[in-house]
């Protein structure tokens, strides 16, 4: 049997399984323990592209926005920004309806822990907007770095 690791950490049935249970938990512990584990391999490109097109995005917008445990939504919204850190994930973000339900909603909270994610969340959206084609053009768009500006001799005269 053949198994489709995504990035070296899970496979895609090892992901699968652990959204169904994300979406279908009734205890907090368990939860928390599903969403700690998403939170770890979120920024990889290919979970996170994965996680967003499997169908988690929902559960995790429902959590990050209507948890009543600060906890949870906590880590539900820093999955969310890991994963908004891969550009083809950041168009699936925003072509999502409840996206752009869940974000005021989620800034309501008044616990500091989870509006840092959101916040975080916003920031790499805007900082980052999505490619137009499917290759990544961050490197050629991005501007010199001060560092490496001033290492860079001046032309010759």
């Amino acid at each position: 049997m053949e198994v489709d690791v995504l990035d070296g950490l899970l496979s895609r049935r090892s992901l699968e399984h652990l959204v169904l249970e994300l979406s279908s938990s009734d205890s907090g512990e368990q939860t928390e323990g599903i969403l700690q584990t998403l939170l770890e391999c979120s920024c990889m490109a290919q979970t996170a592209l994965f996680l967003a097109e499997c169908g988690a995005l929902p559960t995790l917008l429902r959590l990050m926005a209507l948890e009543s445990d600060a906890r949870l939504g906590e880590l539900a919204a820093g999955v969310l920004a890991n994963m908004a850190l891969q550009e083809r994930v950041q168009a699936v973000f925003l072509a999502h309806p409840l996206f752009r339900q869940a974000l005021p909603l989620a800034m309501e909270d008044a616990d500091s822990a989870k509006l840092c994610e959101v916040v975080r969340l916003l920031r790499t959206l805007v900082s980052r907007p999505p490619a137009t084609s499917d290759t990544d053009t961050s490197a050629e768009a991005a501007p010199p770095t001060p560092a490496a500006t001033a290492a860079t001799p001046p032309p010759p005269p």
